[in-house]
């Protein structure tokens, strides 16, 4: 066969591809439509996942690395693995930290499920971070952090900076890279957004009555990057957005992911759901609109939007290195991470079928099975 020819075979082949999942007929900008390509695979790989799960009376959600792998940081868990050691002893207090977010989680995308308009709000998030961190009268705010802000209470004008001590980079200059790369990612997918829409961002916010429209951005700069933190002063601290920016901030960030959740319903979008996802958590996370548990709140936004969208949790425990990371790393990094899961989901699939039907839902199930593959009560 001409070379040429089976080239064009291949690419068409590719191009008509047929996805049974949900949002397959949704049209992005041409330079993204591979994008929604790759979701409507992940989507659909992860259902003929849960279906031979099903078959098996196996609970997906309740399979030890994907459940762990959406809290819990991927070298803590590995360790946790080695050890022997329950997710509910990782992070301390233990196990108050895991009882709260794994009942916080389950609760938060309840609340979101019965939304009926399924869009995102201030009241919403401030409930889930209230979810998130408390628990039957006992907490797990962090006690370091800003003790007059209640969990739920979002920073305004006057209260205390939000910061943290990085050694995640050698030196200080890298931070100072990073930065820059990340802003000029988000700088880059505003211009092509509003090349998309025709409109600029600014004009957009201002007529759907957006807090400080004229400022309105979808870049977020962080406050302050200074060496010299820690006890060794080799640190890098960092201060997130600025407290009497974040009302304004969380305004644009609504608008915008609202938006794109009324477009989908109309059949078009921006970027794909899971880029989607990736950047809202990205920029909610970079605000740090909270004195505590902005991580796993965001990362809850991050699962409703795919819950909305019926796409699979992403592993956020091996995507903690968010706020400096330039989106298209980021966004690429979600994909490599859902590539990984999946393959583990499919030879935990591999060892429920070799075991005797009858050891399924015993206590002694999880010791036929690898670490990654057991059940959590």
């Amino acid at each position: 066969m001409n070379l040429k020819i089976s080239i064009g075979l291949f690419a068409g082949l590719m191009n008509s591809t047929v996805f049974a999942c949900s949002f397959s007929n949704i049209k992005l900008p041409l330079n993204k439509q591979s994008q929604l390509q790759r979701d409507c695979r992940i989507q659909d790989t992860f259902a003929d996942l849960e279906k031979d799960l099903k078959s098996m009376n196996i609970d997906i959600e309740k399979i030890a690395e994907y459940r762990t792998l959406r809290f819990i940081s991927r070298d803590r868990w590995e360790d946790a693995k080695k050890n022997s050691t329950h997710p509910s002893r990782i992070y301390n207090p233990a196990p108050l930290t895991w009882d709260i977010w794994s009942s916080g989680i389950d609760r938060s995308l309840q609340l979101f499920s019965n939304k009926k308009s399924h869009q995102f709000d201030k009241k919403l998030m401030s409930d889930v971070n209230i979810l998130l961190l408390t628990k039957d009268g006992q907490s797990s705010k962090d006690s370091k952090t800003d003790e007059q802000k209640s969990p739920g209470e979002y920073r305004k004008a006057g209260d205390a900076d939000v910061a943290f001590c990085s050694h995640e980079y050698p030196l200080f200059s890298d931070y100072l890279e990073k930065e820059n790369q990340s802003l000029a990612s988000t700088e880059k997918l505003q211009n092509d957004w509003e090349k998309y829409y025709n409109t600029s961002f600014q004009d957009f916010i201002q007529k759907r009555n957006g807090v400080n429209s004229f400022l309105a951005s979808l870049s977020v700069s962080l406050r302050n990057i200074a060496p010299g933190c820690g006890t060794d002063g080799k640190g890098t601290h960092i201060t997130y957005v600025k407290h009497d920016a974040v009302e304004a901030q969380l305004s644009w960030l609504f608008i915008f992911l609202n938006h794109q959740i009324e477009e989908s319903k109309k059949g078009r979008m921006f970027m794909s759901p899971i880029a989607l996802s990736a950047f809202v958590q990205k920029w909610f996370v970079t605000i740090h609109p909270f004195a505590d548990g902005n991580g796993r709140t965001s990362r809850a936004l991050e699962e409703m939007i795919l819950k909305h969208f019926q796409l699979p949790y992403p592993s956020t425990g091996e995507l903690q290195n968010d706020v400096l990371e330039s989106l298209d790393v980021y966004i690429e990094n979600h994909y490599n991470s859902y590539d990984r899961m999946l393959a583990t989901l499919k030879k935990c699939v591999g060892q429920y079928k070799k075991l005797d039907p009858n050891v399924i839902g015993t206590d002694s199930f999880n010791s036929f099975v690898s670490p990654e593959c057991a059940i959590l009560n």
